[in-house]
């Protein structure tokens, strides 16, 4: 299909609103999800040729154009845009500090508190113990080289300003495994070692480690709305849903992947002091949500789903897992496995968690979970996690 615009009136052609996840790959675009989606549509259809071209189309506040999804005659069968939340959650709270990413201080405090709530969340049935392992082993790959660099740090400091730290010394010599692989006198090579390894492996891994750290950072604020964090970007997503309606007649479906899902699920299912009318979410026919980590956030924060309420009853919610993604949710206690309608509930609505792939969790899973987490679609000819989706969304034709 070559980018033109579209012939004609397109106010009946249902929209789609995709709310992507935190992080910059390609295939986390409305434009990649439009493209995924016209491959399954014309493996569904099994007539037309469907494919998607740019529009001019204009986007409301809030939210960013994507692909247009059209058949095989060039017409307009769904249009996807993309919504903005990245901007809301960027904001500083106060316009005298700009907001920071973590460094390596504040990220050894967010690993102790993850161990710490770890430990707390033991005995309950958010996640199984399986998975509960996994993410023992990544505090632990997170935390641990840490707490060394905190201590190599800190002996460098009290010996720069000519502090006695003998003890130190005698402490390490009581390591007799230390004192059998470097010598009678370990302390000084240990720390040099340490230093080294410290310098080489920070530089190599800085990145990813204040990446992840401002990840988790995020999810926290988001989920406690420190700073009204969650409710402003409701109230956003509802200005934009109304200055769609505007000229849009057409279905409106919410896509989520990873924490656009919970975006969704705030926007959807609100705190009960968050004040929020129904009506600007009236015209929502159907909500997805992808590689959802509302279980995870459940296992950490018990209480994150209590007490909230509902602004669209009976709304037909379709949630994708993957039971490999440690991320993920099928919204079971207990069960990371299980797929069907769920016992979790808000209101009316019970949403049909449908399992993709066969894979399970394995013994160093959350090593290679990021992977896991972003493979529920990619190039638009490889294998997808959504062929139940599509017909809903543009009523194409099953043989």
């Amino acid at each position: 299909m070559s980018d033109q615009d579209q012939p004609g009136d397109i106010s009946q052609v249902p929209v789609l609103i995709f709310v992507p996840g935190l992080g910059g790959a390609e295939a986390n675009s409305a434009d990649r999800l439009a493209e995924v989606v016209a491959t399954v549509a014309d493996t569904l259809d099994g007539g037309g040729t469907f494919g998607t071209k740019t529009t001019s189309v204009t986007a409301p506040s809030g939210l960013t154009v994507g692909k247009t999804v059209v058949d095989g005659a060039d017409q307009p069968r769904l249009q996807l845009f993309q919504f903005d939340y990245a901007s809301v959650l960027a904001e500083s709270p106060s316009t005298a500090f700009p907001s920071v990413a973590p460094g390596m201080v504040r990220s050894a405090v967010l690993a102790g508190v993850g161990f710490w709530k770890w430990f707390r969340a033991l005995r309950r049935k958010a996640k199984t113990a399986r998975t509960k392992w996994q993410l023992f082993l990544g505090l632990v790959a997170g935390l641990v080289p840490l707490i060394i660099a905190a201590a190599v740090a800190m002996y460098a400091f009290l010996l720069a300003l000519s502090i006695d730290v003998s003890w130190v010394a005698d402490a390490v010599k009581h390591l007799s495994l230390l004192e059998a692989l470097l010598g009678p006198n370990p302390t000084p090579r240990l720390f040099g070692f340490a230093s080294l390894g410290l310098t080489i492996s920070w530089a190599l891994l800085r990145k990813k480690a204040l990446a992840l750290a401002d990840s988790a950072e995020t999810l926290i604020r988001f989920t406690e709305n420190y700073d009204q964090k969650a409710d402003d970007i409701t109230f956003k997503l509802d200005q934009a849903i109304d200055e769609l309606r505007r000229t849009w007649k057409g279905p409106l479906h919410l896509v989520g992947y990873s924490f656009g899902s919970l975006v969704l699920f705030e926007a959807l299912y609100p705190r009960a002091n968050a004040r929020m009318s129904p009506k600007p979410v009236a015209p929502v026919s159907s909500l997805v949500t992808i590689g959802c980590p509302l279980d995870l956030v459940r296992l950490f924060e018990p209480s994150y789903d209590k007490g909230r309420k509902e602004r669209k009853e009976n709304l037909r919610w379709t949630n994708i897992f993957n039971a490999a993604d440690i991320f993920a949710s099928n919204l079971r206690n207990g069960n990371d496995k299980k797929d069907g309608v769920e016992t979790f509930t808000v209101g009316t609505a019970r949403p049909h968690s449908i399992r993709y792939t066969d894979e399970e969790i394995g013994l160093l899973q959350v090593f290679v979970n990021g992977r896991t987490h972003s493979s529920y679609w990619g190039e638009p000819d490889e294998a997808n996690c959504l062929g139940e989706l599509v017909s809903q969304w543009l009523a194409v034709r099953v043989p």
